[in-house]
């Protein structure tokens, strides 16, 4: 029986050793089963890791002279995703077609120059992605008004005024040229008086006693810094009664200066068909091309005021004083294509007497007759 129970020892060991390569003992298998899934798992995790946070920047564009506008697409839940960056980037929208986001970034502290701003996407799960916007801020025209304009990182305001009248103040030494016209700043402001009576006889409504047509004119601006940047732009001038402009021009005739306009004809002899009345803007003779204005009147007028002196009232005692103005109105009249004076007339107001009393009552002021003068003025025109 002894001999029988020491001979299972030995067939168990020789039974183990043939099950070696499949593990001898629950304990064995149990282990080597542990480790196989702990390395399953781990290389499932170092594969999510890996996956890049899907954020693109698709472009930066320069948005007027303070703005930085990045778009960029995200492949991923978005509202998983937050950035962080200085200056901040405000969200501007998404086009749902293409998936791609704005954001604005405000640069008005950054100087001329390049720049970047560093960018951060974080994922809830805790992947980032980095992005660098970079962008250059140069001088720039900006126009904040039709008819005015200003300038970005260099010295500039500039305004057209509606008769044509331009100025500009600008760094010493910048090259100002507006549509024909160019100066070079100084210390004192640029100032330029734009030729448009070109564009007032494009509309020859102008001469008609009716509702006066408008127009509208782009023209070009460039200014050019010292350091040779040029910074171009335009403006717009917009204008009711272009009559207003033709009568400045006419203006040229009482100085001596011949107003002639595009592809003048030869004068008729005794050339009188029309005339322009430069006080009053009005016209004479009812021109029918701005040829035909031959004459060019202005009216100067005067006062010169009468004192009749003090009376006085004998049963009361009060003083009253007694005066009137009396007003004269000179006309001279213009050649306008040679601005010789061609006539001259002055006409003056009626003079009243002084009161005898106190109780007498005379007129303010007087003044000449209106009709007599346009009478005169109509005789010198010849048909």
């Amino acid at each position: 029986m002894k001999q029988r129970l020491s001979v299972i020892p030995a067939i168990l060991a020789m039974a183990c050793m043939g099950w070696a390569s499949s593990g001898c003992g629950g304990e064995a298998s149990g282990s080597e089963g542990a480790s196989s899934a702990s390395s399953s798992a781990s290389a499932r995790t170092k594969q999510k890791e890996k996956k890049p946070l899907q954020v693109e920047l698709v472009k930066v564009e320069l948005s007027g002279a303070d703005r930085v506008v990045a778009s960029v697409k995200i492949g991923e839940d978005r509202f998983k995703i937050r950035s962080t960056s200085k200056p901040y980037a405000k969200h501007r929208g998404r086009d749902k077609k293409t998936g791609v986001s704005r954001y604005e970034f405000k640069v008005d502290t950054f100087k001329a120059g390049k720049h970047s701003i560093d960018w951060t996407f974080k994922h809830k799960d805790g992947r980032t992605k980095d992005l660098k916007v970079e962008f250059e801020r140069k001088p720039m025209l900006l126009a904040s008004k039709p008819s005015r304009i200003r300038c970005a990182l260099t010295t500039c305001d500039g305004k057209l005024e509606p008769n044509g009248s331009f100025t500009m103040t600008a760094d010493a030494g910048t090259n100002v040229k507006l549509g024909a016209n160019a100066l070079t700043a100084g210390a004192d402001p640029v100032k330029m008086q734009l030729d448009l009576l070109p564009l007032a006889l494009e509309h020859p409504a102008i001469l008609k006693p009716t509702k006066q047509p408008s127009a509208k004119a782009t023209l070009p601006l460039t200014l050019t810094l010292k350091d040779g940047t040029a910074l171009t732009g335009e403006l717009k001038w917009n204008k009711s009664g272009l009559r207003s402009i033709l009568f400045a021009a006419l203006w040229g005739a009482t100085k001596k200066q011949p107003v002639r306009f595009k592809d003048e004809p030869a004068p008729p002899e005794k050339a009188r068909r029309a005339m322009a009345v430069l006080t009053g803007e009005t016209f004479l003779g009812a021109p029918s091309s701005f040829h035909e204005i031959d004459l060019v009147a202005v009216i100067h007028g005067k006062s010169r005021d009468k004192n009749c002196g003090k009376f006085t009232n004998r049963k009361t005692g009060a003083v009253k004083k007694f005066g009137f103005t009396v007003y004269s109105s000179t006309v001279k009249v213009y050649d306008r294509r040679t601005g010789k004076r061609v006539a001259s007339k002055t006409f003056k107001g009626s003079r009243p007497r002084c009161p005898k009393n106190f109780t007498s009552r005379i007129p303010n002021g007087t003044y000449p007759s209106r009709l007599e003068r346009t009478k005169w003025l109509k005789g010198l025109l010849q048909s």
